[in-house]
């Protein structure tokens, strides 16, 4: 018999809710957020970057350096996170089949195939071949993660990527599990890369991103800061934030894009503060350990990242909002009968 999944009747489980969020979803968002309902989760699905950190050839790294490396930082940052994001080529089995991933904490898999820094060329989102969300699902995962590359502006590429997330959605929907999307704006053109056109309008770029994204059915956004780098006006900052928040229709996280710690600190706290439902942090907590060249210096740049992550967990969890209290996110009255038309063909 040919394995599919089945469709769900949202109606029949939870009401009122503009995201689609059937029981299993709430059940996966429980499992990836602390008892509080905030994510401090974790990002190791890096393969680019992290091939660089470990001095490896970017284009085909060694894969046992790579899964040895992400085994050792989930096992030593995993338990202080509510939730880790690992890719299935490198990670995601390894860490779980080496017990470095432990129960407490929440997965999410990767399900697109592409270099994490971007290239002009490479700006269409396509699935790891071979992988797939029903995958994802079935290996015990909480969420599917995709990362698209996307600019309003550069319109038929922009559908092009909406039509990859509209897919992701159905999929999704189809295997209840949620589905956490990453997009990164990118300049358009030559001239917009060397003219700072692009630095000026990106911020703009990022909340009309959400608002596209959000709109599409997504369950988690991870964002961008919205603000560049030169930015320290704190008000400024909070404003930027707060507009954000506003065109996201969904519980949405902070993502660190390689700045430093102290920066990302900064732009965690102005996150969670303007209604951010957490952060997804990735190497201003694990970069220095993943080039450390010796065992001293390697034990002692875990013990920092592990410092920071529970740090930044702490700080989200005075400031965040429950990914719960969103408009719209709720659990509602359940009708007796309700499990005949769930998961029903």
């Amino acid at each position: 018999m040919t394995d599919r999944p089945h469709r769900h009747d949202t109606g029949a489980t939870i009401t009122n809710s503009p995201h689609n969020l059937t029981a299993g979803k709430i059940r996966c968002l429980q499992q990836l957020a602390t008892a509080g309902g905030v994510f401090a989760m974790l990002a190791l699905d890096h393969s680019d970057s992290m091939a660089e950190l470990l001095d490896t050839d970017r284009a085909t790294p060694d894969p046992a350096t790579m899964v040895q490396a992400k085994v050792d930082l989930c096992r030593a940052l995993a338990p202080a996170a509510s939730a880790i994001l690992l890719d299935p080529i490198y990670g995601a089995a390894q860490a779980v089949s080496q017990g470095a991933l432990p129960g407490s904490c929440g997965l999410i898999v990767t399900l697109e195939d592409s270099g994490y820094e971007g290239r002009q060329w490479q700006l269409e989102s396509k699935i790891i071949e071979g992988w797939s969300v029903r995958k994802i699902k079935l290996m015990g995962a909480q969420a599917v993660k995709l990362l698209v590359y996307y600019n309003p502006e550069d319109k038929p590429r922009a559908e092009h990527q909406r039509s990859v997330v509209r897919a992701a959605v159905e999929q999704c929907g189809q295997w209840d599990i949620p589905l956490l999307v990453e997009p990164i704006v990118y300049p358009v053109g030559y001239e917009e890369q060397v003219s700072g056109a692009f630095l000026e309008k990106r911020p703009r770029l990022i909340v009309e991103t959400a608002q596209d994204m959000t709109a599409l059915g997504i369950d988690i956004l991870k964002a961008e800061f919205p603000a560049n780098g030169g930015d320290s006006d704190a008000a400024a900052l909070q404003a930027a934030c707060a507009e954000l928040d506003a065109a996201s229709s969904v519980p949405w996280v902070i993502l660190s894009a390689g700045v430093s710690y102290e920066q990302f600190r900064s732009q965690v706290e102005a996150a969670c503060r303007a209604g951010a439902s957490g952060f997804l942090a990735g190497r201003s907590l694990w970069a220095a350990a993943a080039k450390s060249r010796d065992e001293q210096s390697r034990t002692q740049a875990l013990a920092e990242g592990e410092r920071r992550l529970i740090e930044l967990r702490e700080l989200a969890e005075s400031a965040a909002e429950p990914w719960y209290k969103r408009p719209g996110v709720q659990m509602s009255h359940v009708e007796y009968g309700w499990h005949r038309a769930y998961a029903s063909e």
